[in-house]
């Protein structure tokens, strides 16, 4: 393959999403004085943003590590970031969001979060994700597995394919996503 063509192979595939990368596709606030069904607009009583809120603050998260089909963070209160949240899936602390400074929501009271995960690419309507998840627990979210917002491929120069890194990502983790993608 050219350098030409591995320039605009890669460009596509981080354009296109199409590179399967790990996102929730579906989460649960837990609080112990969250005793009912909260609605879409309403809000649970230990948490400031509304359903909808929490959705578009968690909905492009790209998770790295050791990643089952369910991802927790333990409880804790006041505002609750992808950095200051302690991430655990299959019993383990393995993994972690690539970005650390995105805003989740603000807990008044000791709270978690429950997501339910997947591997894919592309497009995924909240039908879809509601139909993988398969119950009525988690709130689905409309997700777009791409990389985006994380790496840019430069204007190709000479022989040499450059990308920039952005929101945490770096050179080993891009690596290890591209190389499990193959």
């Amino acid at each position: 393959m050219s350098v030409e063509e591995g320039h605009a192979r890669l460009r596509k595939a981080i354009l296109d999403g199409e590179i399967p990368i790990t996102m929730p596709v579906g989460f649960a606030l837990n609080s112990p004085r969250n005793t009912s069904f909260i609605s879409a607009i309403d809000r649970n009583h230990c948490c400031q943003e509304s359903m909808i809120a929490v959705a578009s603050n968690v909905s492009n998260i790209i998770l790295v590590g050791d990643v089952g089909e369910v991802v927790d963070i333990e409880e804790q209160a006041g505002e609750i970031t992808t950095g200051n949240a302690v991430w655990r899936s299959l019993g383990r602390h393995d993994c972690r969001p690539i970005n650390p400074d995105q805003h989740m929501f603000t807990a008044t009271d000791p709270m978690s979060i429950k997501f339910i995960v997947r591997k894919a690419a592309g497009y995924h309507s909240m039908a879809e994700n509601a139909a993988f998840i398969g119950n009525d627990t988690y709130f689905p979210l409309n997700t777009v597995h791409a990389l985006v917002d994380y790496i840019r491929v430069l204007p190709l120069r000479g022989d040499k394919i450059e990308v920039r890194y952005y929101n945490g990502m770096t050179p080993e983790m891009f690596r290890n996503i591209w190389d499990s993608a193959q």
